[in-house]
């Protein structure tokens, strides 16, 4: 009976030997027996978090510099900062400003992280560039856009967004021929410049500046208009990229006769120019 007992205490003493040998950290290699008879490879996990989309399954047993594909694109409920667009998988949540290169290594289990809409410097649904994405901080979430079709007054919101995109170069033009005063009801905040464009348009059908942003049909979109010196103001940080030029100047909604206002690349500046003068020209949309 003393041998049987003996026996099984050295076969539990060995087991007990063998998983204080697996103990440890998995990342550093394989798991291997005190005599080297037991070798269990290491593998990764990938795991993806969606941010508020569909679920994805994490990819396990990914063998260490090994590669994965790309699993299918999660799907999120559209809402107006999302815009339902995935932009990719990121390593750094929050930022967003890494992107994952499937190509590259797994050599330690990592998280991605999905991220949705749009971000400045990229391509809008208009073909232009996206200049503001507007997250909702505290009390704030978005901002109205002001309408006033017939360019009557007061203006009231027609529509929330949280993204600005600016159209290409329209060419050099004229802010109106026939305006010869200021526009004292023109508004010069953030979603004003569609109230602004119908307000210029009322006074002078045929103003250039105004008429080519509200003619422009970029991607489609029939809601293109000149910007208030603060919606321009947004492209600053991306001069010099995304098609944006280091220098010029460029009408914007505020003025009238002698004292219409064009903005100034590099430096976030204006000047008062008459109206009749050529400026070149950029459309934005709100949405």
């Amino acid at each position: 009976m003393k041998r049987i007992i003996y026996g099984f205490s050295v076969i539990i003493a060995i087991i007990g030997m063998l998983s204080l040998s697996g103990c440890g950290d998995s990342e550093t290699g394989d798991i291997t027996s005190p005599g080297g008879g037991l070798s269990v490879p290491v593998t990764h996990i990938v795991f993806f978090d969606s941010n508020g989309g569909s679920l994805v399954n994490p990819i396990r047993d990914v063998e260490p510099g090994s590669a994965i594909a790309a699993p299918a694109d999660p799907s999120i409920d559209r809402t107006d900062l999302n815009q339902g667009r995935f932009r990719g998988w990121f390593t750094d949540n929050g930022v967003f400003s890494t992107k994952y290169d499937f190509s590259s290594p797994v050599n330690a289990t990592i998280t991605l992280y999905a991220d949705w809409g749009y971000r400045p410097g990229e391509t809008g649904p208009g073909g232009g560039v996206i200049v503001l994405r507007d997250e909702p901080i505290f009390w704030r979430d978005g901002f109205y856009v002001m309408e006033s079709p017939s360019g009557s007054t007061p203006a009231w919101p027609s529509y929330k967004a949280y993204y600005l995109e600016l159209s290409p170069d329209l060419g050099s033009l004229e802010w109106s021929l026939t305006i010869s005063s200021y526009l004292g009801s023109l508004g010069n905040g953030t979603g004003y410049g569609r109230w602004n464009t119908a307000i210029i348009l009322a006074s002078d059908s045929a103003a250039p500046a105004s008429k080519a942003c509200r003619d422009y049909r970029g991607g489609g979109k029939d809601d293109w208009y000149l910007p208030t010196m603060e919606e321009f103001g947004y492209i600053y940080p991306l001069i010099g990229q995304s098609g944006i030029p280091n220098t010029g100047e460029y009408w914007c909604s505020i003025g009238g006769g002698e004292y219409t206002i064009a903005m100034h690349l590099p430096d976030y500046s204006g000047s008062y120019y008459f109206a009749n003068t050529k400026k070149s020209v950029r459309a934005m949309r709100a949405f």
